[in-house]
């Protein structure tokens, strides 16, 4: 930002001294710096038709800049999705060496219910491949050993039976003291 006020300070001096030398020479009627003008005057004269005759070739060369654009984005899009990869990898890597459980290695579990559960043999009525066995498949319904005439449906009440209500065991964290928490182990026959 100081830059840029500098810059803008030291042109407006340069832009209002030629200003000032200008007044001067016409109120004296007399050019000091004719040899200046004339090189300068010259130079933007050259400039100005070097700007003409440039137009069409940057006309010619606008293609080429489109293109030399667009393989640039290419580039720098192809350069920064390997350079996230590699920051994934070097991410996926610490993570792994950080974890607790880098090296996991299942255990035996202390549950009983869960051993039972995996010791029972699992038979899916679908196959690997998606497709039922034929073992497997469910039969289609015999048809013929039903009557077309509709006989009298025997309604049975079924009585609805009420779970009795079981008394929740409370844990020893929920107790809150040893003596108490001995005392439910003691009476639920469980250890601990």
């Amino acid at each position: 930002m100081l830059f840029a006020a500098a810059i803008f300070f030291a042109s407006m001096i340069g832009i209002t001294s030629l200003f000032y030398m200008k007044y001067l020479e016409l109120r004296r009627e007399r050019v000091r710096t004719s040899t200046f003008k004339e090189m300068a005057d010259g130079y933007a004269l050259n400039l100005k038709q070097l700007l003409a005759r440039s137009r069409s070739e940057a006309a010619k060369s606008v293609p080429i800049a489109v293109l030399i654009v667009r393989l640039a984005v290419r580039e720098f899009a192809l350069q920064s999705a390997a350079l996230l990869q590699f920051g994934e990898r070097k991410a996926h890597q610490l993570a792994d060496m950080l974890s607790h459980k880098h090296h996991f290695e299942r255990r035996e579990t202390r549950s009983d219910f869960l051993r039972q559960v995996g010791e029972h043999p699992f038979r899916s009525a679908i196959n690997t491949n998606g497709a039922m066995t034929s073992a497997e498949a469910p039969r289609p319904l015999d048809l013929s050993t039903v009557s077309t005439v509709p006989s009298a449906a025997v309604i049975s009440s079924v009585p609805t039976s009420s779970k009795p209500k079981s008394r929740r065991k409370r844990t020893a964290a929920e107790v809150g003291n040893k003596r108490e928490a001995v005392k439910l182990s003691e009476r639920d026959g469980s250890t601990g």
